[in-house]
């Protein structure tokens, strides 16, 4: 049965807080991204001790122990997209691995919109994981392509499409349902999406994981978390695995950024919904000690 939900957008820390969790709760199963539309094709070739070729990391080991029953079952209820919007759409797929007779913790990056429904439906900690949206934005980028200004801006303000984190499509969702005009940029699109992503994800969760909190002072915090969530444990000895200057994309235009998501989020009449994720992160007092900077 389903007993934790870890839900956050695409890179805001999901991966290492999944990997820190399994780490420290072996007694469970540990469901990486069970929504990825690819996931029966990454299966079918995955060994045990396997690593994911983008993390370095044995993400689908779980799924191996998993009876082959419910990996049929699954393969017929999988959603196969990636922008889940309503509950309905994925309720057939989660009753599945509900039904799975091992404890089970899921990671998706695309279930925010529905996590007060899956908390509700299944009697489950649900857990948000949230990181500032300039970090989250930029993280889109490899550090080549983080030089050149130039390139980035082209990219965030003068083009509609080819955001690789799908940010687009779930955009396209949102538009149809609040009649959002099709041809923002792909920026306009990101702060859309990560305001009432995460606004979703933090009412529908128990507890919230500050990404920037972790890596700034991952023992501590691992520390706090291990206290805090009920039902995970969550060992300081994994602290080691945290990074502290992958928080922060420290690059001159991070106000610049910033600025196109705030208009865009005012423009949209979005303010409530942003500030509430800004507040449960302390983002305003961080970004006013960051911009200082600069």
């Amino acid at each position: 049965m389903i007993t934790h939900v870890l839900a956050g957008l695409f890179r805001q820390g999901t991966t290492i807080v999944w990997y820190i969790t399994k780490r420290s709760n072996p007694d469970k199963l540990h469901l990486y991204e069970p929504c990825h539309p690819e996931l029966f094709d990454r299966l079918k070739n995955w060994e045990k001790g396997m690593r994911d070729k983008m993390h370095g990391l044995p993400l689908w080991d779980d799924y191996l122990d998993i009876p082959d029953e419910f990996i049929t079952l699954m393969m017929k209820k999988h959603p196969y997209k990636n922008a889940i919007i309503r509950f309905e759409e994925v309720k057939p797929y989660l009753n599945v691995i509900n039904e799975i007779p091992s404890k089970i913790v899921i990671q998706p990056c695309r279930l925010n919109f529905v996590l007060k429904f899956i908390k509700l439906c299944y009697n489950c900690v649900t857990i948000a994981i949230l990181r500032n949206p300039v970090d989250t934005y930029l993280s889109h980028f490899d550090a080549n392509i983080l030089r050149d200004e130039e390139k980035v801006m082209k990219f965030s303000l003068k083009e509609t499409d080819g955001d690789p984190f799908f940010t687009n499509e779930i955009y396209r969702e949102l538009a149809e349902i609040y009649d959002f005009p099709m041809n923002a940029n792909n920026l306009e699109q990101f702060a859309v999406v990560w305001t009432l992503a995460n606004y979703n994800a933090i009412i529908g969760a128990d507890y919230v994981i500050v990404y920037e909190r972790l890596c700034l002072n991952p023992y501590n915090y691992l520390r706090y978390l291990n206290n805090t969530i009920e039902g995970l444990d969550y060992d300081i000895i994994y602290g080691d695995l945290i990074n502290p200057y992958r928080a922060f994309k420290l690059v001159h235009y991070r106000n610049v950024i910033l600025k196109e998501i705030e208009l865009t989020v005012s423009d949209y009449g979005l303010d409530r919904f942003y500030d509430r994720v800004m507040e449960e992160g302390d983002y305003y007092e961080v970004f006013e000690r960051t911009m200082e900077r600069y």
